[in-house]
């Protein structure tokens, strides 16, 4: 089965030759589209709390209730903001590596730096193998 969404339509279509569905949602009740509508962000805003443990670089890190918490705040401040855009595509702070802000907090020094370092050395690692 396959679903699609357009405009006040949501249309199903299925395999094995079976005709498709369309529910049309301006003929739901008023009290049905009320509840759909809250159960919707109810799921759309808990989905943001499903935060990756992966990192882009491979590393894990451990997911906070606090981390949760700015997830969904994101989301909610979003949806209140009269927008038409229902994904958030806004431009974030690139992930950080937990251990090396420990290392730069420890030696005293911006994350960059580090970073920069460790990119430098995988970098090294990496022509020292071909």
């Amino acid at each position: 089965m396959k679903k699609q969404i357009t405009g006040n339509l949501v249309r199903f279509t299925f395999e094995d030759g079976l005709a498709p569905l369309t529910m049309d949602c301006t003929k739901m009740s008023g009290a049905n589209r009320a509840y759909a509508i809250t159960f919707a962000m109810y799921s759309r805003l808990g989905d943001m709390a499903a935060l990756s443990r992966t990192m882009p670089d491979g590393s894990v890190r451990v997911i906070t209730e606090a981390m949760r918490r700015e997830a969904v705040l994101d989301g909610i401040t979003h949806y209140e903001s009269g927008s038409d855009q229902w994904t958030l595509r806004t431009a974030r702070a690139p992930a950080r590596n937990l251990v090396w802000e420990a290392i730069a907090a420890k030696r005293g020094v911006e994350y960059d730096v580090v970073a920069a370092e460790k990119v430098a050395a995988d970098l090294a690692e990496l022509e020292g193998m071909a």
